[in-house]
């Protein structure tokens, strides 16, 4: 017979994982670059930019404005 309180804990399990890796995706840091390392992105799990670097050979004669 097919047992509901069985079916709850698992689907209640399966939730609190969940929730672990959700928590974990802000501890995971990932920095890639281009350019020879000219640019460089560091990105969260969460896909949120952490930091760009530019190296200050790129932007040498440009008007750069940061806000």
């Amino acid at each position: 017979m097919f047992d509901m309180m069985k079916m709850m804990g698992k689907f209640k399990e399966a939730q609190d994982k969940m929730k672990e890796i959700k928590n974990q995706l802000d501890t995971i840091k990932v920095e890639s670059e281009s350019g020879a390392g000219l640019v460089k992105v560091e990105v969260n799990g969460k896909k949120e930019v952490i930091s760009i670097k530019i190296d200050k050979s790129i932007i040498r004669g440009f008007e750069i404005e940061l806000n």
